[in-house]
């Protein structure tokens, strides 16, 4: 199940979305805008290196939630990313990202 939908442009939070009850990592708008620029960093990080590809998901320890990301090509500086739990698969929710996109 996905748990939170967020898109990222530029490294600031563009659009957010909580589909589940229990609290959750994005719930203050600091936090939402410092996990915005951290991920974004992240994935610009990761593209500058052609050898190491890009970040398609990430498991925090403290938590159970995973986190899958996609970057849309035809955007510059857009990141699509789901959080989501052990009972899906990430397939499932990469497919449900690039229906988003």
């Amino acid at each position: 199940m996905i748990h939170d939908f967020l898109i990222i442009k530029d490294g600031l939070p563009l659009l957010f979305k909580n589909f589940s009850i229990a609290k959750n990592i994005f719930s203050e708008s600091d936090s939402l805008i410092m996990v915005s620029g951290f991920f974004s960093a992240l994935n610009s990080f990761s593209d500058s290196f052609e050898d190491l590809g890009t970040i398609s998901e990430l498991k925090l320890s403290n938590n159970e939630l995973k986190l899958s990301f996609l970057k849309d090509s035809s955007i510059p500086n857009l990141i699509y990313i789901a959080t989501y739990d052990d009972q899906s698969k990430p397939v499932n929710i990469l497919r449900i990202l690039r229906k988003m996109a």
